[in-house]
């Protein structure tokens, strides 16, 4: 038995069929026809990994945590306590907060834990100087047995609990050694990400440490701490948790000095006060002195020796000392030194408290290295409480230098701007030789404002100064009002990648690492940036089109979208009806050959 159908029953057949199938699917889609899921079905969702703001209040941080891993003699500011809330339940933690704030207590927080749990730490720092620092802090507060030391030049107690060590020796232990025990990883002046030529190191790191390793990144100077932190959720699928504060323990106060070798008297100008307000009044006063002097023929003479009268008349009559001056070459590091020979800045106790020191220090060396010119030079500076310190100067002079300086004894330390780089030796008073002579290995300009905020945030002892003070030196020229607002008033330049392929990365990739260079390269922060601003650009256009208004047409509003889904139906079964058509003809060809057949 064969069921005939006509042409027009199967198109009316195919019409009702459309319509009733996107009637549905429009009620599916407003909800209409949705089905419940019962009691058992029900899930409650898992939370997904995000980067969180941390706003909480740490009224009932003793209740929560009753018993701390560490304690400290004084009393804890607020986003210390938060962090060491996430630290206990172990989160992934990024403190964000000025120079001398207390990041280092979030530190030691998470090296007490691991000591709690048994489990292993590593500090990484960017420079030995901070790192051999941190070594002996770490030493006096957890003992010598649970601290080691891992740089280019020394090697200490590797196997203890806890490892200090530069960011460089951590990304070659992640290349070849199993860290399978460790479970936190402190990165200080995690900013550094964004330096053109070490930035790389940090990026390699955080992309290889394992999973299960939980992070403590600090850093004074980060304007896009969210950025950064979603970054670490989309490669470590863990939530990231955010703590910000902008107060300063010290207020700062920001100035620039004009005057010269002879001229001294009223040449201190108060730019920006402890509020931040620019004063715009002292401003215009110093631009007049300044062009004053330029009239007379007395900033034609260079400056030779600005300092010694800078020191003696102005900071040591104004009790600004200790003062820690930044240069950015290493030879006029120790050369403005030199300058400074003629001021007497110590005690007769002081100098005896000095000399003892230094003899202890230098007793294990042999009688022909006591000679050594460098020796000498800074043994009759440290006398009399004047020092210089970068990477020229030898390991045991720079540790002398900080010990002493740390200690007060020295109270004029020229220094190059790795000094500021989270070394724990702040000074009252900090002053810029320039500001127009950074070099950043491509070529010289002036210093942006993350970098003023890390050096201009040594200023101010904290439980021992009231007020810090930042003092630009006017050298051939005074500096642009737009400039000083820019950094002066706190506002740190946004931290982006620099990340690229190196040589030995590929090959350390190929032959010894877990790590494709295509993972690397898809994890990068560079890429997640890039991601980020399709995405933006993205969502722009969308929102675009959605504001662009539809042409008014009474057809299309009622019947268009009705219309789409039939023909489109239609469209899908015409083969069929084509093949349909072809074989119906061929039977009435075959049953009457004498009829012909028009379509």
């Amino acid at each position: 038995m064969h069921l005939v159908v006509t042409r027009q029953e199967v198109m009316r057949i195919v019409i009702s069929f459309s319509y009733t199938d996107h009637s549905n699917k429009q009620k599916q889609a407003s909800g209409l026809t949705m089905i419940q899921p019962s009691s058992s079905q029900k899930r409650k969702p898992s939370q997904l990994p995000q980067a969180v703001m941390v706003n909480t209040s740490v009224e009932n941080f003793t209740r929560e945590v009753p018993k701390m891993a560490h304690e400290w003699e004084f009393k804890l500011d607020v986003f210390q306590k938060q962090a060491i809330l996430h630290l206990e339940k172990k989160h992934n933690v990024f403190v964000s907060a000025h120079t001398s704030a207390g990041k280092t207590v979030v530190a030691e927080y998470a090296v007490a834990l691991s000591l709690e749990h048994g489990t292993k730490a590593i500090y990484t720092s960017p420079i030995k100087t901070l790192s051999n620092q941190k070594y002996w802090d770490f030493k006096n507060i957890f003992g010598r047995e649970h601290v080691g030391l891992q740089t280019g030049d020394i090697q200490l107690n590797e196997k203890a609990s806890c490892v200090i060590m530069t960011t460089e020796i951590l990304r070659s232990k992640l290349y070849d050694q199993d860290l399978s025990d460790l479970e936190w990883v402190i990165i200080d002046e995690v900013q550094y990400i964004g330096d053109k030529v070490r930035g790389v190191v940090w990026e390699e790191v955080l992309i290889m440490l394992p999973d299960t390793v939980k992070l403590v990144l600090l850093s004074a100077t980060f304007s896009n701490t969210m950025e950064f932190a979603n970054w670490i959720v989309k490669i470590k699928k863990q939530s990231v948790y955010v703590i910000c504060t902008a107060k300063r323990p010290v207020p700062l106060h920001h100035y620039i000095y004009t005057g010269t070798q002879n001229i001294t008297e009223n040449q201190l100008f108060e730019i920006v006060d402890e509020s931040k307000r620019f004063n715009n009044e002292n401003y215009r006063r110093a631009w007049a002195a300044y062009e004053n002097q330029k009239r007379a023929g007395l900033r034609n003479v260079k400056q030779r020796n600005q300092y010694l009268p800078f020191v003696t008349m102005v900071l040591y009559q104004l009790d600004y000392l200790p003062a820690l001056v930044f240069t950015f070459a290493k030879a006029k590091c120790r050369d403005t030194a030199l300058t400074l020979l003629g001021a007497d800045l110590t005690s007769r106790k002081e100098k005896s408290e000095i000399a003892v020191f230094l003899n202890n220090s230098l007793k294990s060396l042999t009688e022909s290295d006591k000679k050594l010119f460098q020796i000498i030079q800074l043994k009759e500076m440290l006398m009399m409480g004047i020092a210089y310190h970068h990477s020229g100067v030898l390991p045991l002079l720079k540790e002398i230098v900080e010990h002493l300086f740390q200690k007060g004894l020295v109270k004029v330390l020229f220094a190059t701007e790795t000094f500021a780089s989270g070394v724990n030796m702040p000074a009252r008073t900090v002053i810029f030789d320039s500001i127009n002579e950074k070099y950043d290995r491509v070529k010289r300009r002036t210093v942006n404002s993350a970098e003023y905020i890390q050096m201009a945030g040594r200023a101010g002892r904290r439980g021992k100064d009231d007020h810090g003070f930042s003092i630009i030196l006017c050298g051939d020229r005074i500096p642009n009002d737009s400039i000083l607002r820019s950094f002066q008033q706190g506002k740190a330049c946004p931290v982006e990648s620099q990340f690229y392929l190196k040589d030995s990365m590929i090959l350390n990739l190929l032959h010894r690492a877990k790590f494709r260079i295509q993972d690397i390269l898809k994890q990068s922060f560079a890429e997640y940036c890039r991601d980020l601003s399709r995405e933006t650009e993205l969502l722009a256009l969308k929102h675009r089109l959605n504001d662009i208004k539809p042409a008014p047409c009474g057809l299309c509003e009622e019947d268009l979208e009705q219309y789409y889904y039939t023909y489109k139906k239609i469209n899908s079964l015409r083969p069929y009806l084509q093949n349909y058509d072809t074989c119906l003809r061929k039977d009435i060809a075959d049953s009457r050959p004498n009829v012909i057949v028009i379509c």
